[in-house]
Parts: structure tokens; C-alpha cells; sequence
């Protein structure tokens, strides 16, 4: 799977994998050109653009069953839910000792407490989810 981070707020939080820095924007520019993925840009409920990646059926990719489910309780999940969601495992996966506590502080206006019950749900149910890399226990 590829993902982009596009428009950016100045609250956002850059993506890595295992701390190497990687331009999925560019990868998911280079999938697109070879016909590997279809690419659809879309604007969010809050104003912000994002983009929805579908592997296409030529591709001859596989992916493992948890981690096409972990992806599908993302997909079906609130956006901004998701957003908090991942981004407390990314400070808690990065060393910060309270990672919901600084998502409120870095994401003010969208962590509510009602967004941050959501976002803990959802956290809650990727972590019942076995993937190859354990998400952080927060």
C-alpha cells in the first residue's frame, strides 16, 4: 500500500517508515504512471484534500489478510478520528511518554473530546489487529 501526504497543515507530522524517510508521493506518482494503482483526490468533510489509492486488478501484488483488514477499519473509519488515531502512534512510536496528550496539544481544534474517544476506539481496535509491525502501546 502507498500512501501521500498532501497540503499539509503546520500541525502535521511528517511519515516514515521505521525512521527512513520516504516520498510516497512520489512512489504513488511512479505506481499511477505504470498503471499499478488508480489515483483519486478528494476533499474532506473539513476542507482538507486527500487521496484514496486502489491497487488495480493487473497488478500482481498480494497482501497480507491483517493488513487489509487494518486498512479497511481505516477506510471505514471518521477522518479526523483516524488522523488523531495515527498520529498518537506515531509520537508513541517516536518516544513520547504521553502520546494522547500531545496529540490534544499539537491538534487543538480537532481534539475534541469526542474526536479522542473516537480515536481511542479506533486505536483500540487496530491494536487487536496482528500486522507484522506491533503498533505501540498507548
Amino acid at each position: 500500500m502507498v500512501f501521500a501526504v498532501k497540503h499539509r497543515g503546520k500541525d502535521a507530522l511528517p511519515f516514515t517508515a521505521r525512521d527512513t524517510p520516504v516520498d510516497y508521493s512520489l512512489a504513488a506518482s511512479d505506481a499511477d504512471a505504470l498503471d499499478l494503482i488508480e489515483v483519486n483526490e478528494k476533499t474532506a468533510a473539513w476542507g482538507g484534500r486527500y487521496s484514496i489509492y486502489r491497487v488495480l486488478s493487473g497488478g500482481h501484488q498480494s497482501f497480507n489478510t491483517n493488513i487489509m483488514a487494518l486498512a479497511k477499519r481505516a477506510a471505514q473509519a471518521d477522518s479526523v478520528a483516524l488522523e488523531l488515531a495515527v498520529t498518537a502512534a506515531f509520537l508513541a512510536d517516536n518516544g513520547y511518554d504521553d502520546a494522547w496528550n500531545e496529540v490534544a496539544e499539537r491538534k487543538r481544534a480537532k481534539a475534541t473530546p469526542e474526536m479522542m474517544a473516537k480515536a481511542k476506539a479506533l486505536y483500540r481496535d487496530f491494536q487487536k489487529i496482528e500486522v507484522p509491525n506491533a503498533l505501540p502501546n498507548i
